[in-house]
């Protein structure tokens, strides 16, 4: 079983233009949608949220195509993902949206 620290998930929808966000309600039983925020500025809106709100971990989407081959989108999200690790060492899930199977770990700085 996969265990959580105190606080909110916040997970991410990475899109070039837009970039969705989502958080658990504190016993990281339910999420909802939080924001729909440009991209340019997600990490402005990062870092205010995250004075507000206790954050337990951070949840990337990561897409691949039916073949399984990784979206075209993936450079910009490594990217997003390299900046978010360099901001903060917490722990991070790694999510395929075409994947019925649990996620995997990504990576754990």
């Amino acid at each position: 079983m996969w265990h959580m620290k105190q606080g909110v998930i916040m997970a991410f929808d990475y899109g070039s233009r837009r970039t969705g966000v989502a958080v658990t309600d504190p016993m990281q039983t339910i999420a909802s949608p939080l924001d729909t925020c440009l991209t340019p500025q997600i990490y402005a809106y990062l870092d205010t949220y995250t004075t507000q709100e206790k954050i337990a971990a951070f949840v990337v989407g990561y897409p691949t195509q039916k073949d399984g081959t990784p979206s075209p989108i993936n450079t910009e999200i490594n990217h997003f993902i390299d900046q978010l690790k360099k901001k903060d060492t917490q722990r991070w899930r790694f999510t395929n949206t075409m994947n019925d199977t649990p996620p995997k770990w990504l990576f754990k700085p």
